[in-house]
């Protein structure tokens, strides 16, 4: 009698332990079919620096209101502020925010824009995956690569960009940078900055169209010298973002006597 009892015990501690499993079960489900992410319009690929809007709605399946907020997450994008939200039962709210895509070290990458929905019990999450790349455009020729020149000799440098992107670009320019501090370049239209020369082309470069600039580059000894050789980077820009580099090589001796 007391194994039959202990049998009996067992058996309801088993048919009570489903019945709460399967409780659970269907609570959580439920919770978690309780609010969809829908998404109405994404960008599917965006430049590094540019905006584009992303459109979603929150839809409510449960029959009583849900009080919400709405934030995002990514490392690869300036995220937009949060957003409260109230949605009736069974109903639905669309909302649109901006996304602007930050700098990246590849040339593209695939990358995840995540939508959370919190009810303060629950969350619900939506990843949208975008292209984030880098507009294609190069230095092409840096003419010459490598110079011997006279102290305080002037001589003439050819930079020549070429856009491989299928859009026009603007925004461009052309910095001259170096760690040896006895030189100068010169144009018209070109700034220095502490030991940097800076260039803004006004220009827009349509796809597949290449743009040639020349500059005036003078080297003088360091102090104290008697031979001197440094390398002078050219560095292209498309807004802040750098999009390639090329090193010209010099090497000044004295003037002749």
């Amino acid at each position: 009698t007391s194994r039959l009892s202990v049998l009996n015990c067992v058996s309801a501690a088993v048919v009570i332990s489903v019945i709460v499993g399967s409780y659970t079960l269907y609570t959580r489900h439920n919770r978690e079919g309780a609010v969809e992410i829908t998404l109405n319009e994404t960008p599917k690929e965006l430049l590094i620096g540019e905006t584009a809007s992303l459109s979603f709605a929150v839809r409510n399946n449960a029959s009583s209101t849900l009080d919400c907020s709405i934030r995002f997450d990514s490392q690869y994008f300036i995220l937009p502020s949060p957003l409260d939200a109230t949605i009736g039962p069974e109903k639905a709210e669309s909302f649109t925010v901006d996304l602007e895509a930050k700098n990246i070290k590849e040339r593209s990458k695939k990358t995840n824009f995540e939508i959370i929905v919190d009810s303060g019990e629950n969350e619900v999450v939506r990843d949208v995956e975008i292209l984030i790349k880098k507009p294609e455009i190069i230095i092409d020729m840096v003419d010459p690569h490598e110079l011997t020149v006279k102290a305080k000799e002037t001589k003439l440098l050819s930079v020549r960009i070429k856009n491989k992107e299928k859009i026009g670009l603007e925004e461009l320019s052309v910095k001259f940078t170096s760690g040896y501090r006895y030189y100068t370049v010169d144009r018209e239209g070109i700034e220095k900055i502490d030991t940097d020369y800076l260039y803004t082309i006004d220009e827009s470069l349509l796809y597949n169209e290449d743009l040639t600039k020349t500059f005036y580059v003078t080297s003088e000894l360091a102090p104290g010298s008697m031979r001197v050789e440094y390398v002078l980077t050219v560095q292209l820009y498309w807004k802040e973002f750098l999009m390639d580099e090329e090193s010209i090589y010099f090497e000044v001796e004295p003037m002749e006597s």
